[in-house]
């Protein structure tokens, strides 16, 4: 599986986000790991953002949001 998707699905666990952000700092792939995260969040974001209003939703949004948010400002850091 994708280290992107992995971590997005992780996201609330810090000990397996801090194992993956290991693995792509040693393999020195930080952009390209990063590109396509937003990509995951972003398309998962839209997917979610579409389902009915209800605790599913409601749930995944407040996961996804602020993993986004911390995408995007890590991109505006590295521009």
């Amino acid at each position: 599986m994708d280290l992107a998707v992995l971590r997005t699905l992780l996201a609330a666990d810090p000990g397996a986000c801090a194992v993956i952000d290991a693995r792509v700092t040693e393999a020195g792939i930080e952009v390209p790991f990063l590109v396509n995260r937003a990509l995951v969040v972003a398309r998962d974001l839209r997917l979610h953002t579409d389902l009915p209003d209800g605790e599913v939703r409601r749930r995944r949004l407040a996961l996804l949001t602020p993993q986004w948010n911390a995408v995007r400002a890590e991109l505006r850091g590295r521009g």
